[in-house]
């Protein structure tokens, strides 16, 4: 029924729907349109669609499917059971489902930052990046100016990874670093950076397949014949020595 000074009452006088301005209602499209505003002591029930050009609010809204953006009806939120989607140009990017507790990114990248490379997952490839907008790998970590990877026990016991500038590795541990398993390193190795540095083997025995040269001849031990030269490089007996020998206790 109609009231008065532009108000319209609920059936029985309960309630009332007050706007600033003329109510519009076009019943061939289903749609109630209002220029002004629109404020209820009571539920307000549309069937079809709601149209509002200004500001909406209120303290709880029911939707049966789905908010959309005018004129860009392929971009809107939807609802079903337990789960809302977000869907742009008709491709849904991320979807909350609460049936399985999963928050689901799909047809795009999820990045945080967007001024910087914090953290972007690639939807194409699956590729993390955490410091880096162009990870390689499917775990990328860049950092120029500190450490590019730290595992902690606790705040005092931590082993830091580091990538220099020249492309170096530095593993930086507060205790000792364990291989438990074989360990293979191909290329020129240097064991210990001081004079003070020592090396332990506490295996029962060493193999050397292709020989071992110390420090230019000085020790060198021929594998392939079971001989040990020391001056030389080529010894022609069990042990061959070039230079001066002092031997005592014989």
């Amino acid at each position: 029924s109609l009231g008065n000074s532009g108000r319209v009452l609920f059936d029985g006088g309960v309630g009332t729907v007050s706007s600033d301005a003329d109510f519009n209602f076009y019943t061939t499209t289903n749609t109630l349109a209002v220029t002004g505003a629109i404020s209820a002591s009571a539920d307000i029930d549309v069937g079809g669609t709601l149209r509002v050009d200004n500001h909406f609010s209120a303290s709880q809204m029911t939707l049966a499917s789905r908010i959309s953006h005018e004129g860009d009806e392929d971009t809107y939120i939807s609802l079903s059971n337990n789960s809302i989607s977000f869907t742009l140009a008709n491709g849904q990017h991320f979807n909350m489902n609460g049936n399985n507790d999963t928050s689901t990114f799909n047809n795009s990248d999820f990045r945080i930052n967007s001024s910087r490379p914090d953290f972007r997952v690639f939807n194409a490839t699956g590729h993390v990046g955490v410091g880096t907008d162009t990870p390689t790998v499917p775990l990328e970590v860049s950092s120029s100016t500190a450490a590019q990877l730290r595992l902690t026990n606790t705040v005092a016991k931590a082993a830091e990874f580091t990538v220099a500038a020249n492309g170096d590795l530095t593993i930086n541990a507060t205790g000792s670093a364990i291989i438990d398993g074989s360990l293979t390193v191909n290329d020129n190795t240097v064991l210990g950076n001081a004079s003070g540095d020592t090396l332990t083997i506490s295996g029962t025995a060493v193999t050397i397949p292709n020989g071992l040269n110390f420090n230019a001849n000085t020790l060198f031990i021929d594998q392939a014949n079971s001989r040990v030269g020391i001056g030389l490089n080529n010894p022609s007996q069990t042990l061959e020595v070039k230079g001066d020998m002092l031997v005592s206790g014989i």
